[in-house]
């Protein structure tokens, strides 16, 4: 038998006291040092959340932060897995953490077929500290998610470089009806 957990929306103020929490509990070579997770629809005023509804919500954003002295491009990759473990994809981004003119620059990844768009980190201060922060869209609107009912607890891992190992902690967010 499933235990799906109660959750509820987290404040922002909330979000980034968790957030430091998890940034201090982060191993110090790791440059990944935490994902946080909205919707447009569902958390509108720039917060944070922890379950979303696949009805209304037509793209998640997947935000990952990175220690200030990460710099330089990368490969990002998150690791979206479903309610039993499976893994339900694998999204990779190039991302630069560095300050960068205007304009979008792409990049041709190995598996895919057109190039992909490069993110661009911005800073962003959490408690006197600053991090860089890169946005990911993940689609749920329209998506096998509804269509299959794949409702309940889903993980998020990043990984950094194309390596096997996440480059911080996992997060997770719950997807309902």
């Amino acid at each position: 038998m499933m235990r799906h957990a109660v959750r509820q929306v987290v404040p922002l103020a909330a979000t980034m006291v968790f957030a430091t929490a998890v940034l201090a509990a982060s191993p110090a070579s790791s440059p990944c040092v935490a994902i946080q997770i909205s919707s447009a629809e569902e958390t509108p005023r720039g917060g944070w959340g922890s379950t979303f509804s696949a009805a209304k919500t037509t793209d998640l954003t997947f935000m990952a932060l990175f220690l200030s002295s990460a710099s330089g491009e990368h490969l990002l990759e998150f690791r979206v897995f479903t309610p039993r473990g499976f893994l339900y994809r694998s999204m990779k981004v190039p991302a630069v953490l560095a300050q960068v003119g205007s304009g979008t620059q792409q990049r041709k990844l190995a598996g895919y077929p057109h190039p992909v768009t490069v993110k661009a980190g911005s800073k962003v201060v959490l408690q006197g500290t600053t991090y860089w922060r890169v946005d990911v869209p993940f689609p749920v609107g329209g998506t096998d998610i509804a269509a299959t009912s794949l409702y309940g607890t889903w993980k998020v891992q990043a990984y950094l470089n194309g390596s096997d190992q996440p480059c911080g902690p996992a997060a997770s967010f719950g997807i309902k009806p």
